[in-house]
């Protein structure tokens, strides 16, 4: 059968159960060597491997949180040595050899710049501005033709120009449309009101 753990680390290939003892081998007893497990593991030694095993986890996980604490704590220490080295090279380039002295210039500095900000006028736009130019033309602007009505009305715009001072329809801003230049045709005998010879 196969080798139990003790003759397994002397070189054996097989052991024999002993006569004498049946937990144990031959060597085994020949030698008084305990632990053999020639027979397999028992439940002791099974609890025992995992009591080992557990200790090993937690001490594994220790280290590994000590080991976080210490990076977290080098990349800090890092971290403010680079702050401190741009501090001295920003005293040395002002001509001061005191931090004190240049964390008290930046505040003042930063103070300044605060109140200056806080004082800025910006510029003033007037409404005007805002307002679409009166004098556009659309034609001369979109070459491709007249804008059609129906689509100023989905625009709301048709709706602002649509009414001129006397009431009538307003075909041009200030040009109303009355039945002397309807361009609409009657539709009883085709003849346009206000245009003598009918077609």
């Amino acid at each position: 059968m196969p080798s139990c753990s003790p003759c397994r680390a002397k070189g054996a290939a097989s052991c024999q159960v002993s006569p004498q003892d049946s937990a144990r081998c031959v060597e085994c007893v020949r030698s008084n060597r305990s632990g053999c497990d020639v027979l397999g593991l028992s439940a002791a030694q099974i609890r025992h491997i995992g009591r080992q095993h557990s200790k090993l986890d937690a001490e594994v996980e220790a280290l590994e949180e000590q080991i976080h604490v210490q990076q977290a704590k080098l990349l800090r220490l890092r971290k403010q040595k680079k702050l401190w080295f741009e501090k001295m090279m920003r005293a040395v380039s002002r001509g001061i050899d005191d931090l004190e002295e240049l964390d008290r210039v930046e505040r003042e500095e930063a103070e300044q710049e605060e109140r200056r900000r806080s004082t800025e006028v910006l510029p003033e736009v007037s409404l005007e501005s805002l307002l679409p130019d009166s004098n556009f033309v659309w034609d001369s602007t979109f070459p491709m033709g007249p804008l059609n009505p129906s689509l100023l009305d989905e625009m709301n715009v048709l709706a602002q120009h649509s009414v001129g001072s006397s009431g009538g329809m307003v075909s041009s801003p200030g040009r109303p449309l009355t039945s002397g230049n309807d361009p609409t045709p009657d539709s009883t005998g085709g003849a346009v009101p206000g245009n003598p010879g009918g077609g």
